[in-house]
């Protein structure tokens, strides 16, 4: 079959968005540690699709060195069997998050324990029980932490919601002094900056709504315009997510925002 013609502009586009594929992350938490809570283990993949896999592991807790040794293994090849991963992250509410991380690093699959600040701020928000809304919290905060170690603009950017749930991040000791708004204007400078900085990809802020949200600190943009032109977007693109489909997005942004204006001397 003949492939489709496409211009230097199309390559250009489809070679950048190859080359800005998020990574594969697998992230795992035993939440409080005790025997009776389950281990989860989410693989936070890098497509198109951002496809989530979880497993749950009932024992890594257990008082039984021979149940909990058994886990372990099942656990570790579990993550062998993911294929190429960039980040395997821990992290959780007791010293088991550090016995598991030995444990891991002893099998040699490069551990790393990460802050959680930003998941435990999701894991029990409105949004994450719009979107997860038959997940436990524990679960919840998993996928959490694999979405901040993939991508943590998106999560810091849409904790900065309608409920305020970015001032809960404890980031002085004398932040308490501070006036809120005063803190909410230093937040909303530093997204602007660096959103701004970084650029927003459309295509993907369609499909993905952390994406959709960072699109607000777009100069000139805010969240009615951006609800606007995403709505409008998804009227003109429908269907699955190819490539033709990609540049017919591109061109619906195009006729929206229109054409730029030519400078005259």
């Amino acid at each position: 079959m003949k492939q489709p013609i496409r211009s230097i502009a199309q390559e250009e586009m489809w070679s950048r968005e190859k080359q800005n594929q998020l990574s594969n992350i697998i992230a795992i938490s035993c939440g409080d540690g005790k025997a009776t809570t389950a281990t989860f283990a989410v693989h936070l993949k890098g497509n198109e699709q951002n496809a989530l896999e979880i497993k749950q592991f009932a024992a890594i807790n257990s008082r039984n060195k021979a149940v909990c040794d058994q886990s372990v293994e099942e656990l570790c090849s579990w993550i062998r069997e993911q294929g190429a991963v960039q980040g395997v992250m821990l992290s959780g509410f007791s010293v088991e998050t550090f016995r598991l991380f030995e444990k891991l690093q002893r099998m040699e699959l490069g551990p790393k324990i990460i802050q959680d600040a930003v998941a435990r701020r999701y894991m029990n928000s409105a949004r994450a029980i719009e979107e997860f809304p038959n997940y436990s919290s524990l679960l919840r905060y998993t996928i959490a932490l694999a979405r901040v170690s993939q991508e943590p603009l998106w999560e810091y950017a849409a904790l900065c919601n309608d409920t305020d749930d970015l001032l809960g991040l404890n980031l002085h000791s004398m932040q308490t002094r501070i006036p809120i708004t005063q803190i909410r204007g230093c937040w909303e400078r530093a997204f602007m900056n660096v959103v701004n900085s970084v650029g927003i990809d459309v295509n993907m802020a369609l499909r993905n709504p952390a994406v959709a949200g960072a699109m607000r600190f777009v100069c000139g943009l805010g969240p009615r315009k951006v609800q606007s032109i995403l709505s409008k977007l998804r009227s003109k693109v429908t269907g699955p997510d190819t490539f033709q489909a990609r540049v017919n997005a591109n061109q619906a942004i195009e006729r929206f925002l229109g054409k730029p204006r030519r400078s005259h001397p």
